[in-house]
Formats: C-alpha cells, sequence, structure tokens
C-alpha cells in the first residue's frame, strides 16, 4: 500500500536541507521503510516553485511568512500559504502530516492533519525557551515571543507523536504539554561520510594550517553557542602552547565580525583560522586530525566527531551528558567555565595516549548506539505505531 508523509516547514530548501547537508537526515525523518513519497512544502517569501531532486520526494516552495511587516500582514499572509497549502492537499492522497516547527507550520500541520483526518507529528529539535532565556534567541521570527511559546504549548499538546532525538529535548516536550505516552526518543542522524570516515592527512595543509593538532571547533558564531568563550578559552590555551592554532569550521552567524576582531585585539589574528570544509567529509577530517574539539554548545557536530575519532571538551549542559561520558569519551567542564575548557583542552593536548583512548571510545559509541540503521528502525517503528493508532 502506498502512503505519502506530507511535511511543512519555514524556510527553503536552500538553506534548510542543501546548506545544512541534510539529504540523508530528511530521507531518515521521512520514514524510508514506511512512506513511499514525501510531499515537503516550505513558506518563502520569494518566487513560488518546484523541485524534484528524488524520485521520492516532491517540494514545493511559496510565499510564506518571515521576520517582516507587523504583525497582521504576518497572519495574513500565513493564511494566504495555508490555503494554498490546503488546496494542494486535496490533490494529494496524504496518510500523515509532520513538521520540524512547533510554531505556525506546527500550527498549520494540526489543522491539515485533522482536516485530513490524519495524524500529525512534530520533530522537536531545540529546548526554545532555554535559548531564549540565556541568549535571547527568538524562537518564531514570525511572531512575538509570547505568542510563540502559547503557540508552541498548544502544539505540544494537541499533536499526535512528537519525534526528538535527545531526551533532553524530549523532557522539554513534556514539560511543555506533550503527554508522555506520545513522545518519542530515537538514535541521533550523521551523514554517510561521517560513518565511513578515513583520515586526509593532508587537510591542513590545504588550509594552510601549520598546527598538526590544532584546536578545532565546527559550527556557527552566535551567543547561543557561546563563542565568546570558545575565544577566551583558546587565549588560555595559547598562553600554555604559544604555537597553537584555532580553526573554526564555518564560522558563519551573528558574532563573526565581533569574533575576528576580538581575536585580533587579543594579538590572536594569525593563530584563528575560519575554513570552509566542502562537504562532510572534510569536516570530518579536520575534526579527525584535531588535538581537542571544543564544543561550549554543539549541535550534531558532537555526534559527528565522535564518529570521526574527534575528542570533544564540551560544557556539563544540555544533553551534552547523553553522548560524551566524563573521563570515557571526553570531557564535560561546568556550564560557561570557559578556564575549566583551557585546562581541559591542555589536559587533552598533552596527553596523547589519553587523547587516543577517548578517540577510540567516542567512535565505537556513536557508530554502535547512533548508527544510520538504528536511526531508520527508531523513525519506522514510531511512525508504524502512529499510523496504527498504537502512540
Amino acid at each position: 500500500m502506498s502512503r505519502t508523509l506530507l511535511i511543512l516547514s519555514p524556510g527553503d530548501w536552500a538553506s534548510a536541507i542543501e546548506g545544512r547537508n541534510a539529504h540523508g537526515r530528511l530521507r531518515s525523518s521521512a520514514a524510508a521503510a514506511v512512506f513511499d513519497r514525501v510531499e515537503y512544502i516550505f513558506f518563502r517569501t520569494t518566487v513560488a516553485r518546484e523541485l524534484h531532486p528524488e524520485p521520492w520526494l516532491n517540494v514545493r516552495e511559496i510565499s510564506g511568512v518571515d521576520g517582516s511587516g507587523d504583525l497582521p500582514f504576518k497572519l495574513r499572509s500565513f493564511l494566504a500559504g495555508l490555503a494554498e497549502i490546503s488546496a494542494r492537499c486535496r490533490e494529494m492522497d496524504v496518510d500523515c502530516v509532520a513538521s520540524p516547527d512547533p510554531f505556525l507550520m506546527g500550527g498549520a500541520g494540526i489543522t491539515l492533519a485533522r482536516q485530513l483526518g490524519v495524524p500529525f507529528a512534530l520533530g522537536l529539535v531545540s529546548h526554545y525557551r532555554q535559548s531564549w532565556n540565556i541568549a535571547r534567541v527568538r524562537p518564531s521570527g514570525a511572531l512575538p515571543t509570547s505568542l510563540a511559546f502559547a503557540l508552541q504549548d498548544w502544539v505540544l499538546r494537541n499533536c499526535d507523536m512528537v519525534l526528538t532525538d535527545r531526551k533532553f529535548y524530549a523532557d522539554y516536550a513534556v514539560a511543555s504539554g506533550a503527554p508522555a505516552r506520545r513522545v518519542v526518543t530515537t538514535p541521533m542522524w550523521a551523514e554517510t561520510a561521517f560513518h565511513d570516515f578515513t583520515p586526509d592527512p593532508g587537510v591542513l595543509a590545504r588550509h594552510g594550517i601549520a598546527d598538526r593538532t590544532p584546536v578545532v571547533y565546527v559550527g556557527r558564531l552566535s551567543p547561543e553557542k557561546y563563542s565568546d568563550d570558545l575565544l577566551y578559552a583558546f587565549a588560555r590555551i595559547r598562553e600554555a602552547q604559544p604555537h597553537k592554532e584555532l580553526v573554526v569550521v564555518g564560522g558563519s552567524g551573528p558574532m563573526r565580525e565581533w569574533f575576528l576582531e576580538e581575536a585580533k585585539r587579543m594579538g590572536l589574528s594569525d593563530a584563528v583560522h575560519v575554513v570552509f570544509a566542502d562537504g562532510p567529509a572534510e569536516v570530518g577530517a579536520l575534526m579527525n586530525v584535531a588535538g581537542v574539539v571544543l564544543a561550549p554548545h554543539a549541535g550534531y557536530t558532537l555526534l559527528e566527531g565522535m564518529l570521526c575519532g574527534a575528542v570533544t571538551v564540551a560544557y556539563d549542559f544540555e544533553w551534552h551528558g547523553e553522548m560524551i561520558e566524563h573521563e570515557e569519551r571526553g570531557l564535560l567542564v561546568p556550564y560557561r567555565d570557559w578556564k575549566a575548557m583551557a585546562a581541559a583542552g591542555l589536559r587533552v593536548l598533552e596527553d596523547a595516549p589519553l587523547r587516543a583512548r577517548f578517540g577510540a571510545a567516542s567512535r565505537a559509541f556513536a557508530s554502535s548506539v547512533h548508527s544510520q540503521e538504528a536511526v531508520i528502525k527508531a523513525i519506522d517503528d514510531a511512525y508504524r505505531k502512529l499510523l496504527a493508532g498504537e502512540i
């Protein structure tokens, strides 16, 4: 029996999927063995278009809402987009509606699912309240913060299933109103390039980095990632090892200019390299050659680094402890204590046997517990139960 999954998302295909190398993650989250076809609809504010990147996948980008305009304009745009989606849904035979967004798209998803008489699944990928409380990261660019959180809680109370890949986020869902019986936690996904990783000894030379065991950070430079702590921790490491270099892989984000200017002010310009990695394999290669990876606040790069044998020092914060067993698969240090992060980083840099032991243990854990097969099976099982009315 053919089944179709409809996914609603803010943003666009280029930034949400292509820009994040998330093709494999999309296929896994679309429950490869349950649905034969996926209709992925993005809200956007530019010209509408349709894409067909895979035989099983249709992508539609339609006019929608972003952070511009007043609230009445945003709501009118949203309702117009919802009407367009509803019209398209009449052309589809949809078996389930899903969204990775607990705000406007989540509300739209529940509305459509109820109209169609099918279940709605929410993929929860962040602790939005904590990001707002700590770093004032707005949960939704289209809504006032209080309204966004009220809508999130309504969505969590009323959706038929919450899928998340971290216990920390599952606890957040339940605390925000989701019935515990409807919350499913799966392993984390990493692209095939990380699971099939092979070392690349020439990667540092290609980027003009002289240090053979640099300090590495992968991700955005932004307040919620504690990019200031990263720089100050590296400066302390540099005091002890004057030839040590920092490689920032990616480095986009609102703090990029500040980060580079502060590094210059501190006399670290020659020691800080912000590099672009050409795909997941090169990201993995850079983490593999790291003397230590610093992760004040990590995302999927924590798993990706572990798969590549990297040794990470992270804040004992959020879900980091679900992945890093302290003194076994890396080191955890007190939250926002960048001096402790620097000390732990130096310990790893100065102890090659310790680095090898942590790296091997990290890779073994990540490749077994968080294998692609385990992720796909867990998501498939969850959707099968949802469609059978068992969740």
